[in-house]
């Protein structure tokens, strides 16, 4: 019987609670969701913060639905012109996803550390596509710089967030907007999102201190 590629690669986890591998045959990345530790404390996180935020609707989001919001978003996001990591398999079983590595890219992040005025750029068209997803109700919840990889354009990854609602649309895009603007360092970079995003946003001043926390929180955790 042959080994599964999860059981392959099982010597070359990480202290990560999800182990993301290149693949250098394929030239891609394998990213596996984890059945307990990852998901459980991720979600118990973000549960806390809706709660916190007057929002009761918030539940775990399983790998199985992880998955399946990749691949929606996916579709939603070519149809308004955005480009995607691509997948090359996927297993709802083994709890993996399989994307072809973007090569000579870095995260938005990155790039601002690098080449800050690349990355104001950037960023101003990140705020852009944002407002318009948000405004025909699509989020990415999860909408923090190191899931914008830069290249020659911009490519999305990690969609397994991304939601299409039209419950709690000001907390879904507030959500959007904190994530990004709490992921950078640089304020330029964070109004740049900001003017590019087109729409003042004044969310309460526990919201906003508690949306900083969360990115701080789960970027060291997870």
């Amino acid at each position: 019987m042959k080994m599964s590629l999860r059981k392959k690669l099982e010597k070359l986890k990480h202290a990560s609670s999800r182990r993301v591998i290149y693949n250098s045959k394929n030239k891609t990345v394998v990213k596996f969701y984890p059945a307990f530790y990852g998901y459980v404390l991720h979600d118990v996180v973000r549960i806390i913060f809706y709660v916190m935020n007057g929002v009761y609707f918030a539940s775990f989001t399983l790998p199985k639905k992880r998955i399946d919001n990749e691949i929606k978003a996916r579709e939603i996001l070519a149809e308004a012109g955005v480009r995607t990591t691509r997948i090359r398999r996927f297993s709802k079983k083994e709890k993996l996803l399989e994307e072809y590595f973007v090569g000579d890219a870095y995260t938005l992040d990155d790039l601002e550390k690098i080449d800050c005025k690349k990355a104001i750029r950037f960023a101003n068209k990140i705020g852009r596509i944002t407002r318009k997803l948000n405004d025909s109700g699509h989020y990415f919840i999860d909408n923090r710089a190191s899931n914008w990889l830069v290249n020659r354009g911009l490519v999305r990854t990690d969609l397994e967030f991304f939601v299409s609602k039209k419950k709690n649309r000001k907390f879904s895009m507030f959500c959007d907007v904190l994530s990004l603007v709490s992921s950078v360092e640089n304020e330029e970079v964070a109004c740049s999102f900001m003017k590019g995003y087109g729409k003042k946003i004044k969310p309460p001043f526990l919201f906003e201190l508690f949306a900083n926390l969360y990115i701080k929180i789960t970027d060291v955790i997870f």
